[in-house]
């Protein structure tokens, strides 16, 4: 009975400790996936700065007041985005006003040239949705969305939800597509760190989805669960 006893609690200990290894394993991969999805994240934000302050370079010589105008911009835009959640997720109301801000600054670049709708039903406004998902999408829009025919650029934001999962789409009136391109190919790093987050956060329960819209232009749509807490 002595040598069962003791082999059934030899066991038990055993169980414990493999158990807790395992434990210790998954908070260490948990920790690992999130400073990866961290540092994607803060990524996003030298890629705009660089971004913007090229465009500063470029039109300050030509139009002093605008360059003056984007700077102040700028810097509203960094003072909210620099002190805002660490969380990987905010309400979509909250990116909507991260994306107004910045679209604030690109109206001092583009003036009456730059045509921006937002449509978002009032059911997904408390919609948990990646931080600064909208950004990147919308600044690719800005770069290669231009009607060629007019050079405005047009674009329109949606927000949707359907069936328990929450759809974004970002659609320009640009060239759109070129056929047997990936457009995620040379072009920089906003798209395809969106992609790997996009992955990293949802896995299987996202897409992000590029297509030629129906009446011409890029219409980009990412499909996340629907959730608010």
């Amino acid at each position: 009975v002595y040598v069962v006893v003791l082999s059934l609690v030899q066991l038990l200990d055993q169980y414990r400790a493999a158990h807790r290894r395992e434990l210790e394993t998954a908070q260490l991969e948990n920790r690992l996936a999130q400073a990866q999805l961290q540092n994607l994240r803060l990524q996003l934000q030298p890629h705009f700065i660089f971004n913007a302050l090229n465009t500063v370079s470029s039109i300050m010589y030509e139009d002093v007041r605008a360059a003056d105008e984007m700077i102040a911009r700028l810097s509203d835009f960094l003072r909210l985005t620099l002190h805002s959640s660490q969380a990987q997720e905010v309400p979509l109301e909250d990116e909507l006003r991260i994306l107004d801000l910045y679209l604030n600054v690109m109206r001092a670049r583009f003036e009456d040239r730059l045509s921006v709708s937002i449509d978002v039903d009032d059911g997904a406004k408390a919609a948990l949705v990646p931080q600064l998902i909208l950004q990147p999408l919308v600044e690719n829009s800005l770069r290669h969305g231009i009607d060629p025919e007019t050079s405005r650029v047009d674009v329109a934001v949606t927000a949707r939800r359907t069936n328990g999962s929450l759809w974004l789409q970002v659609r320009d009136r640009g060239r759109g597509i070129q056929e047997g391109r990936s457009p995620l190919r040379g072009q920089g790093i906003g798209l395809s760190n969106t992609a790997e987050r996009l992955s990293r956060l949802y896995g299987k329960g996202q897409s992000l989805h590029f297509e030629n819209g129906p009446e011409g232009g890029l219409l980009v749509t990412v499909k996340v669960p629907f959730h608010t807490a």
